[in-house]
């Protein structure tokens, strides 16, 4: 088969899945959630195998498995493709690298087709689009790198795989645009917002998120506009920005940002981020529980 008629699978598929589970084509998505619901008959287990990016178990109860050394853009995108492979019904498959759109030439058609799944899935042009719009950007315009970073966070995906599938599936860039971007990597944008040097994640929330929660692993920041509080434990204050304040994720758990008026809000939910000590291993849907023997999480832990 072609690639244009394997592209073509691939977003029906993946708009047959959204519409089938009542999730609108514009809305971004949580992949692992949106897999690991007791309705869908599937379960997504976290699980400690560096080597592995994720895996598709197919059998009477079908599992997807999906590294928990990996960053959680790359555990969405991950996910989304294993769901392809079920979707699909490929049968058990194991995969070691995460596929990004430039890279998929070389791929088996099955393999082919579940990456452009998980992409269409988690990154439909009418939800892509939308995340702009409600931004007051054109994506065919001159975009910055910062609000495709921030567009990527509320997708929940990777900053290269937004800028890849806005060139490559949507089209809504060229391929100077997608080039010129991709020459900043997430670190450095990272670096600039916070203003030093960090390894830990980033995410840029503002009142226009929409869609999904803010999932975070303990230790990452989340820069919020100034006018956004935040609601529980699961976070604490981390300083200021002339443009932002700082948010650190402090214990597993759930809880939630507003602004001051009330108009806004959406729940964040902090899980156990990858260390030898301190990981979730385990069925997804339940790695923002409240663990009652984390007290609080820094770096040095």
């Amino acid at each position: 088969m072609t690639k244009k008629i394997l592209a073509r699978q691939a977003l029906r598929a993946a708009i047959r899945e959204r519409r089938a589970n009542g999730v609108p084509e514009d809305s971004p998505i949580s992949a692992i959630d949106f897999a690991d619901r007791p309705e869908a008959h599937l379960e997504v287990w976290l699980v400690d195998e560096p080597r592995l990016e994720g895996m598709y178990c197919a059998g009477s109860t079908p599992r997807i498995l999906v590294s928990s050394h990996r960053t959680l853009g790359r555990q969405a995108l991950t996910c989304a493709h294993e769901l392809g492979h079920h979707a699909f019904g490929h049968g058990t498959r194991w995969d070691q690298y995460l596929y990004e759109l430039d890279h998929l030439r070389s791929l088996p058609p099955d393999e082919y087709l579940a990456d452009l799944f998980a992409h269409y899935l988690l990154m439909p042009r009418q939800a892509v689009v939308r995340s702009f719009q409600e931004r007051g950007v054109d994506p065919a315009a001159k975009l910055d790198d910062e609000c495709v970073f921030l567009v990527a966070c509320n997708l929940g995906v990777s900053y290269s795989a937004l800028v890849n599938q806005l060139h490559f599936s949507l089209g809504l860039i060229s391929a100077e645009t997608a080039k010129r971007l991709l020459r900043t990597t997430p670190k450095a944008i990272r670096n600039r917002i916070l203003g030093f040097t960090t390894e830990t994640e980033l995410f840029l929330v503002d009142r226009h998120w929409f869609g999904r929660a803010v999932d975070i692993h303990v230790g990452d920041t989340i820069a919020v506009d100034p006018q956004i509080a935040s609601e529980g434990t699961v976070v604490e204050a981390a300083g200021a920005s002339l443009r932002h304040r700082f948010l650190k994720g402090v214990r597993p758990g759930v809880g939630r940002l507003l602004t001051a008026n009330d108009d806004w809000s959406v729940h964040v939910r902090v899980s156990r981020r990858f260390d030898k000590f301190r990981t979730y291993h385990g069925r997804a849907m339940y790695r923002h529980w409240e663990d009652p023997d984390c007290d609080s999480v820094d770096d040095d832990n």
